[in-house]
């Protein structure tokens, strides 16, 4: 049913200018269309769409996931940029710098949140 859609990625702002801004100087992405207050972004050949609500930042999931071919690098790029990652503590995983590489299976991984709560997931499947 599902095989020929486009996937779309949600995100809700508190604040729709600071996550704007967040998205083109820390992420550089740029939207492609606004309707009405709401943004879309093209990423990858999924899309992602923001819009203000109040219930933005509740989410304590991982609501976005960027699969990268290094993700040491690409994770370096976004700190030069101000980007902070969170660390988590979990079983079988090691964490190097801000990277949590899940031992045995090839992945790699880092997590930060935007400027409204919502976490990224940056990931290198090693396959």
């Amino acid at each position: 049913m599902f095989n020929d859609a486009t996937m779309l990625t949600v995100l809700h702002a508190k604040d729709i200018e600071r996550l704007k801004t967040f998205l083109q100087q820390k992420l550089g992405l740029e939207p492609v269309d606004e309707q009405m207050g709401m943004y879309f972004y093209e990423v990858g050949g999924g899309k992602l769409f923001i819009y203000e609500s109040s219930f933005a930042g509740i989410n304590q999931a991982t609501a976005v996931c960027f699969d990268v071919p290094d993700v040491e690098a690409t994770a370096q790029e976004l700190k030069s940029k101000g980007v902070e990652f969170e660390h988590y503590d979990m079983p079988g995983v090691s964490l190097v710098g801000d990277v949590h590489v899940m031992e045995g299976m090839g992945v790699k991984s880092a997590w930060l949140k935007d400027t409204e709560g919502n976490i990224y997931n940056i990931n290198q499947m090693n396959n």
